[in-house]
């Protein structure tokens, strides 16, 4: 056999082997649901939900699939589930998984309640796989990323300046086809992402990442200092999913409410499968005053009785009890156990009513149910009046959602943003926020009045509606310790704390700072330079001189009655004998004038009158050199 025959005949078994073999591509998730239950129409206008079911996520693969998100449609029904295996949850908006293994199955059991204006199930399919199949299904994930950075290019060695080469490596290790939703690099000036310098896209460049495949790729940064981060970002989803379901929903509406129900159903025991309504003998008939229940919410109940018998005619009437409602009164009968009974006598052709009046009190309990009917037996027969259907309209339990933000600033100083969303159906009113502070911590900057320090008071907060404060506190009073709200049930508060900015560059306050007061020392300087030689200084010039001044006739007084003392006036040589002194006293005057501390004042005196006369000339020298230089 020659090697090019021999080559042809491998190629053909090879691609006969390709073919054959199933390939990667083909391989899709899996979810499955079965539902079954009752949806019950009032006119179409509203659309009552009790279901039951399931849903099973598989990964037929070989390959871990992680982070797999699955968005959900249910309008405002609610999804209860028992499911408590950690990271794994399944709310009315997804279905969230956070590692699914190859070839493993991940299952939620959950009830699906409530009433909404919109018809979630079409030809009788489950709600929830349609609210899935709405959402044009898809299982979000992300790319095993990493992100390298060179150094900046030299430009002593020919480099660009201010630029550095950014390489990106992204990766599929699983089996599954990834469609690119989002690849983004973004640039910061430290470790907090918030704060963008830049940032770059590459979502277009590449639309899908193959099963085990790679992408590689590089960019420029034209415009980089050193002490820079780069963050990876991406977002990707399979959308080989096929979506398996069996339901088994029963319908009703308004017309089927009405029908005489089979004791089976009603829980009941004695007629057979289905009781109707009796023409002879007698005839029972039962009325609500209202089918639409909420908390708190009244009905008055009338049992009507007819005896349609030849005769008079004596029995008991049982009305059950429904469950969820309080006995407010009952109108010539009694409550026995679970039944409202009244001994009835009746005439013939006779009818009677007989009345009670119930509260509900079940904040629970949703969807429909009936008051079951009333009965009697009267000669070893029962009879039956119809059920009643009403609705327990779902209101969900006061919720409140509390979350505090803590932001770290500079020093020991943190800003706290404390945020309250009523998530009920109702307003909240007068309810207090307390914040737990040490009695030596910082409590300032306050957005919000506070009562005393570290209590707020809501006075009423709206459905849908958000209180919310910031204050500036210590950081170690305030890391370990949510708020207490007073005035709701604690079992109705979410909370939830978030810590930003937790590593944070000081060295940029810093700077920051230092330049604010370098900048304003630098303004002062300037100011300074500019009023103070004419104002200052010519003050100084002027208090100066008037010193001199003071001194210099100061001086000059001195010295006169210095020398007046050492020589008499002429006044004084004139002949006066009342006041001509004694020789003792002249003596005694002249010594005095001649005394050593009278000379050495002297001396002293006269110094400073040389000292004076200099500092003058001095003076007078500044002043004539300042206004060479104003000139």
């Amino acid at each position: 056999m020659s090697d090019a025959s021999f080559r042809k005949r491998c190629c053909f078994i090879l691609l006969v082997l390709s073919l054959g073999l199933p390939s990667v591509l083909a391989t899709s998730v899996n979810i499955t649901v079965a539902e079954g239950g009752k949806i019950i129409s009032f006119y179409d206008q509203y659309y009552i939900y009790q279901l039951n079911g399931s849903v099973a996520v598989t990964n037929p693969s070989n390959s871990t699939l992680n982070n797999i998100e699955i968005p959900l449609y249910v309008s405002t029904l609610d999804i209860r589930t028992n499911y408590s295996k950690q990271f794994n949850y399944m709310t009315p908006q997804e279905i969230y998984i956070f590692n699914l293994p190859g070839n493993a199955t991940e299952t939620f059991y959950y009830r699906l309640l409530g009433i909404s204006t919109e018809d979630l199930s079409t030809n009788n399919e489950s709600v929830l796989a349609n609210g899935i199949n709405l959402l044009q299904p898809k299982i979000y994930s992300s790319l095993f990323g990493t992100l390298k950075k060179a150094p900046l290019e030299d430009v002593a060695q020919g480099g660009r300046p201010n630029t550095r080469l950014i390489s990106v490596e992204l990766r599929n290790p699983t089996d599954y086809d990834y469609t690119i939703d989002k690849v983004k690099v973004v640039k910061t000036d430290d470790i907090d992402p918030g704060l963008e310098l830049a940032k770059w896209s590459f979502t277009g460049q590449k639309p899908m990442l193959a099963a085990r495949e790679g992408w590689d790729f590089d960019f420029l940064d034209t415009n980089a200092t050193e002490g820079q981060v780069y963050w990876l970002s991406t977002d990707i989803y399979i959308d080989r999913i096929e979506v398996y379901q069996s339901s088994n929903i029963s319908r009703y509406d308004q017309d089927d409410l009405f029908v005489i129900l089979s004791n089976e159903t009603l829980n009941e025991t004695g007629a057979g499968e289905n009781a109707t309504f009796l023409a002879d003998r007698v005839y029972l008939r039962k009325f609500a005053s209202a089918t639409l229940m909420t908390p708190g919410e009244t009905v008055n109940m009338t049992v009507l009785v007819s005896n349609l018998e030849p005769r008079d005619v004596s029995f008991t009437v049982y009305d059950p009890l429904p469950s969820g409602f309080d006995v407010l009164n009952v109108r010539q009968g009694s409550v026995r156990g679970k039944n409202v009974t009244w001994n009835v006598t009746l005439s013939s052709g006779m009818a009677k009513r007989l009345r009670y009046q119930l509260r509900y009190a079940d904040p629970d309990s949703l969807g429909i149910d009936y008051f079951r009917p009333a009965h009697l037996t009267y000669r070893g027969q029962t009879y039956y009046s119809q059920s009643i259907p009403f609705v327990r309209k779902y209101v969900p339990e006061r919720k409140v959602f509390v979350q505090k933000s803590v932001k770290f600033l500079s020093g020991e100083e943190v800003q706290v943003t404390i945020s309250v969303q009523n998530l009920g159906e109702s307003s909240l009113q007068d309810v207090m926020v307390r914040e737990h502070l040490l009695s030596t911590a910082e409590f300032r900057e306050i957005s919000q009045q506070p009562v005393e320090r570290g209590l707020w008071k809501l006075d009423d907060l709206r459905p849908s509606g958000t209180w919310r404060t910031t204050y500036i506190t210590d950081k170690m009073s305030v890391l370990n310790v949510m708020p207490e709200l007073y005035g709701v049930p604690p079992e109705s508060v979410m909370q939830t704390i978030i810590l930003s900015n937790v590593v944070m560059s000081k060295f940029s306050l810093l700077s920051t700072h230092v330049v604010e007061i370098v900048g304003i020392v630098v303004l002062v300087i300037l100011v300074g330079l500019y009023f103070v030689p004419t104002s200052f200084f010519s003050r100084v010039k002027r208090r100066q001189a008037k010193d001199l001044s003071l001194m210099s006739r100061e001086l000059s007084s001195l010295r006169e009655r210095t020398d007046g003392r050492d020589r008499p006036s002429p006044e004084e040589g004139k002949v006066r004998p009342m006041l001509t002194p004694s020789k003792e006293e002249v003596a005694q005057r002249s010594s005095g004038l001649r005394s050593p501390d009278r000379l050495a004042r002297h001396a002293a005196l006269e110094k400073s009158a040389e000292l004076l006369e200099r500092a003058k000339e001095r003076t007078a020298r500044r002043a004539e050199e300042e206004k060479e230089r104003s000139r």
